[in-house]
Order: structure tokens, then C-alpha cells, then sequence
């Protein structure tokens, strides 16, 4: 009985391990099929990636345009940009687990919430749209926002992004978005931008340092993002009015005057180059961080964070100018010269009404140019497309230097006061970046 129980068990082994090696290799079958599924899968995301990278830059222009329509004071047009692309770092940051969020290194700013699955949500295609749907609750009006928007869904859907992803996707951008909302809402940019208006009629960029005063009180000055105070980065004093013969401040006044009775080609293409006629200070400087990551072939995630950044650093630029307008009362170089030397002099560009001290060209210049700097690299190579026409630089600062002297070849500004914007900027970028999270 022994011997047949044996004979039985060899057999039983026999037909078993065929079996057992039959579906180790549909097995192993099996993973080859997968292997290509996975490559697919692999290459599918890398061309959604590389869609929200090329993106990008014209999600930010369509926001540039709807500020640049907007028309209002270059302070307030900062800050929609800054919030606009805030909310689309937060909603990256909240899904995407290398990027950290801004909070804690920001004023007052909220943790925000979204209770989507994060595996159903593909965080570039939110992160664009939520800078987009930022913009057009800023501006409701502007078609040109909504029309973008449903221009993207349709790029990622033509991509493969599943319906289902894109649904849940701009769900939790919603959230974000209204998170962010709320937090400008404790800003007094928005109503500062309404008390303009009424208050000027029709430019809103005719503000004199009177009228500043008063706005502050109404509606609050800007709430700063990284600043615990503006006097850190205050200018330096600018040369005292006085107009006798040989004073300093007259010696500025005879460089203005001079520089527009001999005006070289290369002066006056500056000036016009960064005439803010074409587009905002804060367009420009967006427009450049944008070529740069394009350029670059930075990544979707740090792309998007250069952008942020730059963006709030210009906003707190802008907070530092508006603290320091009307605590010096120097008037515009075209007032000195009509007065005292040359009744028919006119400054090549428009300068705005009020007060010339300080120059936001160039403390807004010096800290974009400062933060991308210290983000991308110094001695980083330029090409500056703006307003149909081209610049090259061999760095963001030397950019930042050119848009300052700018003002001067304009002949709004004296030098002093481009000297002492460019050297408050610079120690601003420098100190916001400094603040920066580290992502994982």
C-alpha cells in the first residue's frame, strides 16, 4: 500500500509542476503586457507636463491683458497678479506633494482647504486654471479669461486628460481659489482701486500724494506679503529742493534737461522700450520670468513658483513705493525746468501727476530682477520681447538697471532717485527669497 501511495504522489507532482511553471510564464506574460502600458502611462504624463509648461506663459499674458484693460494704479495692478498667481501655487502645493505652500512665510495668509482626492486631480491643469478662474473673478467682464479658460480644458482633453480628471481638477482649484479670494478680501487694494476711480474720473494713474493720504485712511494701506515693515528697504533721502545756481538738486535738473536736448537713438529706444504705455511694469517683469522658463525648459512646478514669487515680490515693491509717496514732496523735473531755465521743454515720455520721488521702475525692476536671479542664476541671458519690439541682456540686473535709467532718458525722473529705488529693491528681492519655503 506504501508503494502504490508513493506511486500516486509522483504522479500528482508530475501534473502539478507543469501547472505550477505554466503559470509562472503566463505570468511573467502577464508583466510583459504591462510593461508597455506603463511606458505609455509614463509618456501620456510627460505630454501633459510639458502642455502645461508651454501654458504657462499664455495663461500669465491673458492675466497681463485683463490688468493692462483694467487701467488702474500699477500698486493695485501688482496685487492681482500676485493673488491670481498665488492661488495657482497653492492649488500646485496642495496637490503635488514636492511643493511647499506659502504659508506661514506670507502675512495672514490661510492653510487652504480642498477635501478632492489629490489622485483625481492632475495638478498642473488645476494650477493654470486656477489662476485663470483668480483672474476672472477679478475681472467678470473680461471675456477674453473665460474664453482662455475653455481654451485650456480643450488642450488637455485633446491631450487624453480624462474628462472625469478635468472635472475634479478644477473642482479643487474652486476651493483653493475661494480660499485665496478670501484673502484678498481683507486686502484694502480693491477698494483703494474704487476710491481712484471716483476720485480721479478718468486716469487713475493721476493720483497726487494728498489724495494718497486720504485713500489710505478710507481704505487701509496694502497689506504686504513677506514685509513685516517697509522702513527696512526705505530710499535713502533724496538731494534737497533747492534751486539756487550750482545746488545738487539743480545739478540733477541740468542732467535731465541736457540729456533731452541731446538725445542718442539708444537713449530714446530705452525710454520707450518701458514706457508703460505698452503694458504694466509688472507685465513686462512677468513676461520675462516667463521667456526665461520657456528658454530654460525649467520644470512645471518651479516654473509656476518663479512666477509666484516674482509676482508677490513686485506687489511688495509697489507696498514700499506707496508707503514712501508723499513723505517726499519733490516735484517732476518738467515743473523745475519750465520754471527756471526753459518755459518749452517737454520730457520725451508722460510722467505721472504728483509727487517723483520714488522711482517704481526702479525698485520694482530691482527686486523682479533680484528674485530671479536668485532663482534661475546670475549672468543668465535674456531675450526681452515686449510691446513688439526686442531687447537682449546679459542679466536680470543689468534689465533692471536698463528700465531704471529709463526714467531718466524719459526725463521724469532725476538719477538720485533711480539710484536709491534700484538699491531698496535689491535688498527687497533679496530678503523675500530669503523667506521662501523649501520644497521637498
Amino acid at each position: 500500500m506504501k508503494k502504490y501511495a508513493l506511486i500516486l504522489f509522483l504522479l500528482s507532482m508530475a501534473a502539478v509542476l507543469p501547472a505550477q511553471q505554466s503559470n509562472k510564464i503566463k505570468s511573467k506574460d502577464r508583466y510583459r503586457e504591462r510593461i508597455p502600458t506603463v511606458q505609455e502611462d509614463a509618456e501620456h504624463l510627460n505630454g501633459l507636463r510639458l502642455l502645461a509648461e508651454s501654458e504657462l506663459p499664455s495663461v500669465v499674458g491673458v492675466l497681463s491683458d485683463a490688468v493692462q484693460k483694467e487701467g488702474t494704479l500699477p500698486a493695485v495692478g501688482s496685487r492681482y497678479f500676485a493673488y491670481a498667481l498665488l492661488a495657482g501655487h497653492e492649488t500646485n502645493a496642495r496637490f503635488q506633494s514636492k511643493v511647499s505652500s506659502f504659508h506661514g512665510a506670507l502675512k495672514g495668509m490661510p492653510i487652504p482647504q480642498s477635501f478632492v482626492n489629490t489622485e483625481a486631480v492632475f495638478h498642473p491643469f488645476a494650477s493654470l486654471w486656477a489662476v485663470l478662474e483668480t483672474g476672472r473673478n477679478f475681472f467678470p467682464s473680461n471675456v477674453a479669461i473665460g474664453t482662455k479658460q475653455a481654451a485650456l480644458e480643450q488642450a488637455f482633453r485633446d491631450k487624453g486628460l480624462e474628462e472625469q480628471t478635468i472635472e475634479k481638477s478644477k473642482a479643487a482649484a474652486q476651493d483653493i481659489v475661494r480660499s485665496m479670494l478670501e484673502y484678498a478680501s481683507t486686502d484694502g487694494f480693491q477698494q483703494t482701486a474704487t476710491l481712484v476711480r471716483s476720485r480721479t474720473g478718468i486716469n487713475p494713474t493721476a493720483v497726487n500724494p494728498d489724495m494718497v493720504k486720504n485713500m489710505k485712511a478710507d481704505a487701509g494701506a496694502f497689506r504686504p506679503f513677506f514685509l513685516d515693515s517697509a522702513q527696512p528697504f526705505a530710499l535713502a533721502a533724496p538731494a534737497p529742493f533747492d534751486t539756487s545756481a550750482g545746488s545738487p538738486f539743480m545739478t540733477l535738473v541740468r542732467e535731465v534737461y541736457d540729456l533731452g536736448q541731446a538725445q542718442t537713438a539708444e537713449q530714446r529706444a530705452v525710454a520707450e522700450f518701458w514706457d508703460t504705455k505698452k503694458g504694466t511694469l509688472a507685465g513686462h517683469w512677468l513676461d520675462i520670468c516667463s521667456a526665461t522658463c520657456l528658454d530654460r525648459k525649467i520644470t512645471f512646478n518651479q516654473a509656476l513658483r518663479n512666477h509666484a514669487v516674482v509676482a508677490l515680490a513686485i506687489a511688495d515693491a509697489y507696498h514700499l513705493c506707496w508707503e514712501e509717496l508723499g513723505r517726499y514732496r519733490r516735484v517732476q523735473p518738467k515743473t523745475v525746468i519750465n520754471r527756471t531755465f526753459d518755459a518749452s521743454w517737454v520730457p520725451h515720455l508722460e510722467g505721472s501727476a504728483g509727487q517723483e520721488y520714488a522711482s517704481d521702475h526702479s525698485v520694482v525692476s530691482a527686486a523682479a530682477a533680484e528674485v530671479l536671479t536668485r532663482l534661475v542664476g546670475d549672468q543668465v541671458a535674456i531675450t526681452d520681447q515686449f510691446g513688439g519690439q526686442s531687447r537682449r541682456f546679459t542679466s536680470f540686473r543689468q534689465a533692471a538697471s536698463e528700465a531704471s535709467a529709463s526714467r531718466l532718458y524719459g526725463g521724469v525722473q532725476y538719477r538720485d532717485a533711480l539710484d536709491a529705488g534700484l538699491s531698496s529693491g535689491r535688498r527687497l528681492g533679496e530678503y523675500v527669497v530669503r523667506q521662501l519655503p523649501v520644497d521637498q
